[in-house]
């Protein structure tokens, strides 16, 4: 028994301060991450004209909504 609870604290030790443990994958990170969250209130009419902007254009509501805003600011 003494020698099975060596061998986990050994292992235990390599993994914890051996570096082996690897980088964690998954997707990179944004350059411009978008992490504040905006909920808004449509009518049926103006729910319609993103849904028809967003399929039209090939992209999702919340992509439509940003060129949207950037369109306004560009017309100041």
């Amino acid at each position: 028994m003494s020698c099975t609870m060596y061998y986990i604290i050994v292992l235990q030790y390599v993994l914890s301060g051996g570096g082996i443990i690897t980088k964690r994958m998954g997707r990179p990170f944004s350059e411009n991450p978008k992490d504040v969250r905006l909920s808004i209130r449509l009518d049926q009419k103006h729910s319609e004209m993103l849904n028809e902007y967003a399929e039209k254009h090939n992209v999702n509501r919340n992509e439509a909504i940003r060129r949207g805003i950037v369109k306004l600011l560009e017309e100041e």
